[in-house]
């Protein structure tokens, strides 16, 4: 069931996260922090990789803030590593592919945080594609635990 509410609040903000509406966004880190660690990620990913149409429209100050009031009622182990990431994305600095690489080795022991494992994941330009080789095995490792 949990699984299910997961995917539904996923879907529902994925690309439509309401940038432009600050009780909305509050309202859905609310519901996020209820559901599951991996839909605040999810949030997180939709403030910190926005889409550049919004983020001509959207202050910095604001999607900051939202961000630090994510910090302030959300715990979880990978919170630290995952918004000093996410803060970097909104300056629109990269994180080095290898500095990307270790960070997604700390998401491994975290079964299903994939929206934490995004943010990671696209912080860099990783034209070589050497992250995908780390991808793919911390999938195939959450997959195989699953059976």
């Amino acid at each position: 069931m949990k699984a299910l509410q997961e995917l539904e609040f996923i879907d529902k903000i994925d690309g439509n996260f309401p940038y432009h509406d600050h009780a909305e966004c509050l309202r859905l880190i609310d519901e996020a922090i209820r559901i599951s660690p991996n839909c605040v990620f999810a949030v997180v990913e939709e403030i910190c990789r926005i889409p550049d149409e919004e983020r001509e429209n959207t202050s910095f100050l604001f999607l900051n803030d939202l961000i630090k009031t994510i910090e302030k009622k959300f715990e979880h182990p990978l919170k630290e590593l995952v918004f000093a990431v996410a803060k970097r994305m909104l300056k629109q600095e990269e994180t080095p592919v290898e500095e990307a690489g270790k960070n997604l080795e700390q998401v491994r022991p975290y079964p299903r945080q994939y929206a934490a494992m995004n943010i990671l994941y696209y912080s860099c330009f990783d034209d070589e594609g050497k992250l995908d080789e780390v991808w793919d095995s911390i999938i195939k490792e959450w997959d195989d635990s699953l059976m």
